[in-house]
């Protein structure tokens, strides 16, 4: 794959190719040539984009989000809305679809550019990415427990995430990103380890987006709980409380209020949850633990941690939602171990060592037996 310039490596005077990247080009207009729709005219040089076939399909304004993703995207509207951004020359709507070959060009001075483009990460910057498959259109990889999937609120992590860390490493492999970077098609929360699907184009994006939300997609974790649950299915609605950051269970009738139920858990009006269904098989027991088998059919923040929480068999050092601490480990157990996506196949996982001691504390055997067969 040849390496592109420009936003994203330096100006470059190529033009559109096949290979799956966009080239860029910086267009100094000639005296008299600029947006002259514009009041007041724009005398900006016109900073100019082919779109390769990675971003085919995808929206405008998502492209522009993550080409600039220094400007407000209230200042991309108002660029668009007034005409400092074309579409083949033309006015376009933020919704407008993408084609490969389409031209985007926006009135920008070069110094303003540079200091509000997408920027590679430097190679070697981040630590090294643990791979499990790599394809042109897919790149799944084990996410270590501790480090964000992508930036939180107000950019909380931003610098060292999973995304900044893969972008690294494709980038150390000598590889041309595009402005289409590698997005992650899900997520995990930052104590959750395992692994996570990065589509690396917009038609991958789409399609691995659609398996999850028709439920196509299987995902499966195993987890290590206080006492023994059994096996079942939990069909609970939840309710995620964004201002104490916590996700809630809907509290049956037929369940009396208890110690097993997340701090704060209290009716609601129905209409605030929604459906979450997830089933659990016991590998292993102890005396005071349960490693389990968890396959979530749905994907609702926190759900499986609630979920276990609800029915009085929180994750150990999950205490958030009530679970015990373990004596030498910070952190709760929950690795997303195994996931199959139609089409792409399936990618498997084994948990990392730093299980084999809190795993130990509990009575729990390592390695982990018996995964597969139940």
């Amino acid at each position: 794959m040849t390496k592109s310039g420009g936003a994203l490596g330096g100006p470059s005077n190529e033009t559109a190719s096949d290979t799956n990247h966009f080239d860029y080009s910086v267009t100094i207009p000639s005296q008299g040539e600029s947006f002259t729709s514009l009041p007041g005219r724009c005398e900006e040089p016109l900073q100019e984009l082919v779109v390769g076939a990675d971003q085919d399909g995808r929206k405008l304004i998502a492209f522009l989000r993550r080409l600039l993703p220094g400007v407000p995207l209230s200042g991309l509207h108002k660029m668009l809305r007034t005409g400092r951004v074309r579409l083949n020359g033309r006015r376009a709507k933020p919704n407008a679809v993408l084609r490969k070959g389409d031209r985007v060009s926006f009135a920008m001075r070069e110094a303003d550019f540079d200091a509000v483009r997408y920027r590679l990460p430097e190679a070697g910057a981040h630590p090294a990415v643990d791979v499990v498959h790599l394809s042109d259109d897919v790149l799944v990889v084990s996410k270590p427990r501790g480090v964000l999937t992508h930036p939180g609120a107000g950019g909380r992590g931003a610098g060292d995430t999973l995304v900044d860390r893969v972008q690294a490493w494709l980038e150390a492999r000598g590889e041309s990103l595009g402005t289409f970077r590698p997005v992650p098609v899900h997520r995990l929360d930052r104590g959750t380890s395992g692994l996570v699907v990065f589509a690396r184009t917009a038609a991958a994006a789409r399609a691995l987006t659609a398996a999850f939300r028709a439920r196509e997609a299987r995902k499966e974790y195993l987890a290590a709980v206080r006492g023994h649950p059994g096996e079942r299915v939990i069909d609970v609605p939840l309710a995620r409380d964004e201002a104490r950051r916590e996700t809630r269970a809907a509290i049956d009738d037929n369940l009396p209020a208890g110690p097993h139920l997340p701090a704060g858990a209290r009716r609601r009006a129905p209409s605030s949850f929604r459906p979450a269904v997830t089933r659990i098989v016991p590998l292993a027991v102890s005396d005071r633990a349960s490693l389990l088998r968890v396959e979530p059919s749905t994907g609702r923040t926190h759900q499986i941690r609630v979920h276990l929480a609800y029915i009085g068999a929180p994750l150990w050092g999950d205490e958030k939602y009530g679970g015990p601490r373990f004596r030498n480990f910070r952190g709760f157990l929950l690795h997303a171990w195994r996931i199959e996506f139609p089409g792409y196949g399936t990618f498997v996982c084994p948990p990392p060592d730093d299980w084999r001691a809190p795993l130990a504390e509990i009575q729990i055997s390592w390695p982990i037996a018996n995964i597969e067969s139940n």
